[in-house]
């Protein structure tokens, strides 16, 4: 039996017309196979979502019943994914997955990151970094979380002091700290430097952000993560990231009234993984306006 792929991450499927790619299966879950390649990439089969290096299939597939083993070696081509030589997944009916990413308009940002933040809101506050904090530790474990924040507060702080040293020191302290299979710092990052790509693309702070994208390119050691959580930040510092959290920075910063569903889908995102992003979003506006 195979299975027909939906859609393919069009820069993955690019690579694999010019080349065919070795893998093995580092890991599986109910929703998702991940392929560690002999290159130390990794390739997610994934029954919804589409993302960087991600090829989808229906939602109705368990992964867990095909009788799968973590090492197994599969061969990714240009026609599917080839397990014992027989085909697994069939690319014959694919379509290409390329996120063009919206307009930039900042005149309603404020008025957008207030919408998103009442929706966050248990009460209301009427300070947004206590509503960012609540919503931060929420779904991750107080003895955890609490000095996770408090690192995340001191590399905020580091930022706007422009100290090269403690945002390396504290990016450190934040990479592979928290729960869940991605750790809650990793998620974090990933949604600041999402927006901080987002806010490069506008006139008013282009050049602030990009001074601290290139800050944390230069700093941030994703090895010290596991290693799908590292090739999720490491695709987050090359501009690419999933559907769910294209679709919420296009929202913050569209013209349009204001839609919760994007917000709604990256909270449903995993465990607690699309929540934190949030956060992490939800703070590089704060510091970039």
């Amino acid at each position: 039996m195979y299975i027909d792929a939906i859609s393919i991450d069009k820069r993955l499927m690019d690579l694999l017309i010019s080349c065919e790619i070795e893998c093995i299966i580092h890991s599986i879950f109910r929703r998702a196979i991940n392929l560690k390649t002999s290159g130390c990439d990794m390739i997610s089969i994934i029954s919804g979502g589409n993302g960087p290096n991600v090829i989808m299939v229906s939602d109705r597939y368990d992964f867990l019943t095909f009788g799968l083993n973590t090492g197994h070696s599969v061969t990714c081509t240009e026609n599917g994914i080839y397990f014992h030589k027989e085909i697994f997944i069939n690319f014959k009916n694919i379509s290409l997955w390329e996120y063009l990413p919206g307009k930039i308009n900042t005149d309603k940002l404020k008025k957008n990151f207030f919408s998103f933040l009442s929706f966050l809101a248990s009460k209301k506050y009427s300070d947004p970094e206590e509503i960012i904090k609540e919503t931060f530790l929420s779904v991750q474990n107080s003895s955890i979380a609490v000095p996770l924040y408090d690192s995340i507060n001191s590399l905020i702080k580091a930022i706007k002091e422009h100290n090269r040293g403690r945002i390396k020191s504290f990016l450190s302290r934040i990479i592979g700290t928290g729960e869940g299979l991605t750790p809650a710092g990793d998620d974090f990052l990933v949604g600041l430097v999402g927006i901080l790509y987002y806010f490069s693309r506008t006139a008013e702070t282009s050049e602030r952000a990009s001074f601290i994208l290139d800050i944390i390119k230069e700093e941030l050691d994703t090895e010290k993560t596991n290693f799908i959580s590292s090739r999720f930040l490491s695709f987050s510092l090359e501009g690419r990231f999933s559907q769910t959290v294209l679709e919420f920075l296009d929202a913050l910063f569209s013209a349009s009234p204001v839609d919760q569903k994007p917000l709604r889908n990256l909270l449903s995102y995993g465990a607690s993984s699309g929540t934190v992003t949030v956060t992490g979003i939800l703070t590089g506006c704060l510091l970039l306006t």
